[in-house]
């Protein structure tokens, strides 16, 4: 049984259009995947094959993030293109896996765990960095293996108490109806699943896996900053040069798409805190997430000095197929993220 909240999350005066129905976001989440599958496939290309040997110690931990970041908009593109109806935390499945008869509990605790897979993902980036500046320090060499573990492990089990405290179903229609009553006959068709009758519970578990990556993100950074200042002299300055231009490199290819994330998650957890109902926002909520792992990609090209010649390799071999006579010029390069024509230790 539903313990049904006594506000009404509805204004008198909404209106309901295209932009609320499920038919919306499914074209434009499907839209998206077919910009973002093959920007993704080409990246983790160029990241296989492409990496120059002065980027051999960070090639897994990008290829990770890459994979985690593309699989992210997969998993809300096409395999479950999830349809919420926030802020009560319900709504429904609208993916590939909803004709495989998954049940909506475990698309929803797939979407949670992909997700915490792809920040944990983050925090490996900068702990491959401290990693190597800290010339293979003893003792992290056997302590990283179980602090992988533990992360990914947590990123899988954060939500086991979201899972369990999902209410019967038996009466989610009633409950929707009570707090949503302006929501149009359309969506009100649909097979709608309530993950929580309660925010509260949802909106601390996020807070508390957020706070716990946030303050191991900071912890590495700080021990960034000390292995630079400590073995700083043990490299030359043009390495410490790289070094520098390639954390701008790695906190610009975060930082940027990370508005793609921060802004919905942001909006989505107001909504449930405050009881606002959007349709229309939530819904460009969740495209604005789906389109993360393309924005991630193209910014990867972009801020690589290595990676955005193998893109113009690319553009200049298509070019010539097509009949083109393209000449390629390479100037005296003075700045750039990693400097290929030099491998030194990253």
């Amino acid at each position: 049984m539903f313990i049904l909240q006594t506000f009404n999350s509805c204004s008198s005066d909404y209106q309901s259009t295209y932009l609320d129905s499920h038919e919306f976001l499914l074209l434009s989440l499907h839209i998206v995947a077919i910009f973002s599958f093959p920007l993704c496939i080409f990246s983790g290309w160029v990241i296989v094959f492409k990496t120059p040997p002065s980027m051999s110690s960070v090639k897994f931990s990008l290829l990770t993030f890459h994979f985690w970041t593309c699989f992210v908009d997969i998993v809300f593109s096409i395999l479950v293109c999830p349809f919420l109806v926030a802020p009560l935390y319900a709504g429904c499945t609208l993916g590939l896996l909803q004709y495989f008869e998954i049940n909506t509990e475990y698309q929803v605790m797939f979407i949670m765990a992909t997700v915490e897979a792809m920040c944990v993902s983050i925090l490996c980036l900068y702990e491959n960095r401290f990693f190597i500046l800290s010339r293979n320090l003893y003792w992290w060499k056997y302590a990283r293996i179980p602090w992988y573990t533990m992360n990914y492990t947590i990123a899988v089990l954060m939500f086991l108490p979201v899972f369990y405290q999902i209410p019967d179903q038996t009466h989610a229609r009633e409950f929707i109806l009570e707090h949503l009553p302006c929501l149009s006959s359309e969506i009100l068709s649909l097979p709608l699943f309530v993950v929580a009758e309660n925010a509260g519970l949802m909106l601390i578990t996020s807070m508390m896996e957020l706070g716990f990556l946030c303050a191991q993100g900071a912890f590495l950074m700080f021990l960034l900053n000390r292995s630079i200042k400590k073995f700083g002299n043990h490299l030359s300055q043009r390495t410490l040069e790289m070094q520098n231009r390639f954390m701008k490199a790695i906190i610009l290819q975060l930082l940027i798409p990370s508005f793609c994330l921060n802004t919905p998650f942001f909006y989505i957890g107001f909504s449930g805190a405050f009881g606002y109902f959007n349709q229309k926002l939530t819904n460009v909520s969740f495209i604005l997430i789906a389109t993360h792992g393309f924005f991630s990609s193209l910014f990867m090209l972009f801020v690589h000095a290595s990676y955005r010649e193998a893109v113009l390799e690319c553009f200049v071999k298509i070019g010539r197929i097509l009949g083109f006579n393209i000449i390629t010029v390479y100037p005296e390069r003075k700045s750039t993220i990693y400097p290929t024509r030099h491998p030194m230790l990253l």
